[in-house]
């Protein structure tokens, strides 16, 4: 799953726990029917977040205990949507992390939106050496540029998030 894909592209270092409350239960709740008119515009993201909040609210759930906060939007991709997922650069309050999945069944979206959490940018790549990155996501070499491939992030971000520290070099062999 995505917390054992951190694990292990972190070295150990970053984990994503599937129950973080400590309940004994998986930290999944729903599914809620959010009132979004199905004609509405893709870049009314930020009322369907607030809806689903609402909902598992009066549900009960008190997601403010939670830094990241993935919700699973699957209908909303019927509205022709062109992003599977969108999530923040980082964490900020009040909203903390957040990301919007659309492909119900990708984990691997689920793992480049919770890359944007923790601050990586898209892997891109500089197609015509000028030193302008001009192609977003065409580093295939990182789930950041292409999240449609399983694979650990690419060195550039293992430095960036410091996860190769304390790495035991010698161990490393060719």
């Amino acid at each position: 799953g995505v917390d054992d894909f951190f694990k292990v592209a972190s070295h150990g270092n970053m984990s994503f726990p599937t129950d973080s409350n400590d309940d004994g239960n998986l930290d999944v709740f729903g599914p809620y029917h959010i009132d979004a008119d199905k004609g509405t515009n893709c870049s009314d993201h930020g009322l369907w977040r607030v809806m689903a909040r609402q909902a598992a609210a009066r549900d009960g759930v008190n997601l403010g205990q939670y830094q990241h906060q993935v919700f699973i939007l699957p209908h909303y991709q019927d509205l022709g949507c062109r992003w599977a997922g969108l999530a923040t650069l980082g964490c900020f309050p009040p909203d903390n992390c957040w990301a919007l999945i659309t492909e119900a069944n990708s984990s691997l979206v689920v793992e480049h939106e919770l890359g944007h959490n923790i601050g990586m940018h898209h892997a891109s790549t500089d197609a015509n050496d000028d030193e302008v990155s001009d192609v977003e996501y065409a580093d295939h070499s990182d789930p950041m540029g292409n999240e449609f491939v399983e694979k650990g992030f690419n060195a550039p971000h293992v430095v960036q998030m410091q996860w190769n520290r304390g790495l035991d070099r010698k161990s490393t062999r060719l």
